[in-house]
C-alpha cells in the first residue's frame, strides 16, 4: 500500500496581510473593550464618592423646626462652605444655615464638636473630590447646591446662597446689607482680588455696565465667589445649574452664571449708593502683590511702599 504524499498549498501573500489586518482588528477592538469597562468602573466608582454625602451628613437640629421658627420677613442666609473657620464670623448672623462640605468620605468628630459649639443651624457633609475635576472646591459647592435644593426648597424666594472660603475676611454688615437683601443675583466689591487693590461691578444707573478690573476686564463674569450671592429660587428653576456638568471656562464663577442663563440686566450691585464705600470682604494676604492701585472710589487705603513698587516696576517696563 503506498501512501499518498499530501502537498501544503502556501499561503499567498496577500492572504497573510489579511490575517495580519484581522489579527490588529481584533487587538484593537479587545483593548477599545477594556478602556470602555475601565471608564464605566471609575463612573461608578465617581459616583459613589459623588452621592457619599447622602450617607455622610449630620446636622445640630431638623429643618421642620427651624422652618417653624423662622421669620418670614427676613430671608434666610444659606452659606455653602469647604471650611470650618468661619463658625466665629457666622456667629453673628441671625436666620443663617450653614453648609460645611469636607473634602472626605466620612465626618470628622473634632469639627462636629466645633461646629456643636457654635451654636449654628449646621449642616456637615462630607463628599470626596471627583476626579478630573477642577480642584477649586468644585465638587464640595456642587454637592452642597444639590443638598440645599432637595432640602430647603421650600423657603424658595426667602433664602440667599453664598458661597464662602477660609481665605476671606468678612464683615458682619456683607450679610445682613447685602446678602440678604439679594432678589435675584447680588454683586458688590471684593479687595486684594487677581493683583487689584479692588475689583467691583461698573455700575451706570444703578446698572451693571462693566466689572473694574485689570484681569480680563473685558470678560463677561468679572467678579470672584466672594463677590456674589444668588437667591434660591432662581437656582430651584434651574436644577442643573453648578459645577457638575462640563464647563468651556475652567473659573467656577462663569460656569455657574452660564448654567443660571442671566444677563447684567438681572444683577443687582451693593455698595455702590454708600458713603464711605466700604468694602465688605476681603481675599486674606499675608503680603499684598498689587498689579493696579485704583481704588474705584471706595474706602481702601493702599500702602504707600506698594504704590513706589508699582510705579517702579512700571517704568522699568517703559524703559
Amino acid at each position: 500500500m503506498h501512501l499518498r504524499r499530501i502537498k501544503f498549498l502556501r499561503r499567498l501573500p496577500n492572504q497573510r496581510s489579511v490575517d495580519r489586518i484581522f489579527s490588529t482588528i481584533q487587538a484593537v477592538f479587545a483593548i477599545i473593550v477594556i478602556i470602555f469597562q475601565t471608564c464605566i468602573i471609575i463612573y461608578l466608582v465617581e459616583e459613589k464618592n459623588y452621592k457619599i454625602y447622602k450617607s455622610a451628613i449630620i446636622s445640630n437640629n431638623g429643618f421642620i423646626q427651624y422652618h417653624n421658627n423662622q421669620n418670614r420677613n427676613n430671608r434666610t442666609i444659606i452659606v455653602i462652605t469647604p471650611t470650618y473657620l468661619l463658625s466665629q464670623t457666622l456667629m453673628h448672623i441671625s436666620q443663617l444655615i450653614w453648609i460645611v462640605v469636607e473634602d472626605a468620605t466620612h465626618i470628622s468628630l473634632p469639627v462636629k464638636q466645633l461646629l456643636d459649639r457654635s451654636g449654628l443651624e449646621y449642616y456637615y457633609l462630607a463628599v470626596k473630590r471627583r476626579p478630573r475635576i477642577p480642584a477649586r472646591g468644585w465638587t464640595g459647592r456642587d454637592a452642597g447646591l444639590n443638598f440645599v435644593r432637595k432640602r430647603f426648597a421650600s423657603l424658595g424666594n426667602n433664602a440667599v446662597v453664598y458661597f464662602a472660603d477660609d481665605d476671606n475676611t468678612y464683615d458682619i454688615r456683607l450679610f445682613n446689607r447685602y446678602i440678604r437683601n439679594v432678589e435675584k443675583v447680588g454683586v458688590w466689591a471684593v479687595g486684594l482680588v487677581a493683583h487689584n487693590a479692588v475689583e467691583a461691578p461698573k455700575v451706570l444707573n444703578a446698572k451693571v455696565v462693566g466689572w473694574q478690573t485689570i484681569y480680563a476686564p473685558k470678560r463677561r463674569w468679572g467678579f470672584d465667589m466672594a463677590g456674589f450671592a444668588v437667591n434660591l429660587e432662581l437656582l430651584l428653576q434651574h436644577p442643573k445649574a453648578g459645577w457638575r456638568l462640563k464647563c468651556r471656562d475652567y473659573s467656577p464663577e462663569p460656569c455657574l452664571m452660564n448654567h443660571l442663563n442671566v444677563s447684567w440686566n438681572d444683577l443687582t450691585p451693593f455698595g455702590i449708593e454708600s458713603s464711605p464705600r466700604d468694602i465688605l470682604v476681603w481675599h486674606t494676604k499675608t503680603t499684598v502683590n498689587i498689579k493696579s492701585t485704583k481704588t474705584y472710589g471706595y474706602n481702601v487705603e493702599v500702602p504707600s511702599d506698594q504704590k513706589n513698587a508699582l510705579k517702579s516696576n512700571q517704568e522699568k517696563i517703559w524703559k
